[in-house]
């Protein structure tokens, strides 16, 4: 969310990208954080390196697990990645090249930390048995997608704030 404040410290089109950022930041996040109920339920731990092979015993909770942390971690094709370029962009337009590449080289970091870790509980090996998946979790599964599927709406949210943003 520092992404964010910069954008709004930047005023007009940063603004407009922290905007970007911060509603399809909230979808994802939280979807992220209602399927860390289902991994706690299944795996009794909240050490990451206990949790593996999510893929094959929670298939669901798996994968969206894995699209929720690209989508908050700023990755294409989620609304999240044309909120950070846009504030990028800005970024680069009033400070320069240098700290735009050391900005972008902090989200580079964050991006490659974060998915890693995701990525060992989901796809590694385990030797668990499958898990019923709970109902609930369809809930995460829609906050996620709507993350992606905010793309659609940044023309007309930009459109709606054409007399604030240039």
């Amino acid at each position: 969310m520092g992404m964010s404040l910069i954008g709004i410290s930047l005023g007009t089109f940063g603004l407009f990208g922290a905007i970007i950022l911060i509603f399809s930041h909230a979808l994802a996040k939280s979807g992220t954080f209602m399927l860390t109920g289902n991994i706690l339920h299944r795996f009794k731990t909240k050490k990451i390196e206990d949790v593996k092979n999510m893929i094959n015993l929670m298939p669901k909770t798996g994968l969206f697990f894995f699209f929720g942390s690209l989508a908050v971690t700023g990755a294409p094709p989620f609304a999240t990645f044309v909120g950070e370029l846009i504030i990028l962009s800005k970024v680069i337009q009033i400070y320069g090249y240098i700290t735009g590449a050391v900005l972008f080289a902090f989200l580079c970091i964050a991006f490659l930390f974060i998915n890693n870790k995701v990525i060992s509980m989901v796809f590694s090996e385990s030797d668990k048995k499958p898990f019923i998946e709970s109902k609930f979790v369809y809930i995460p599964m829609i906050s996620i997608s709507l993350s992606l599927l905010f793309l659609i709406a940044i023309p007309f949210l930009y459109s709606f704030l054409g007399g604030i943003i240039k």
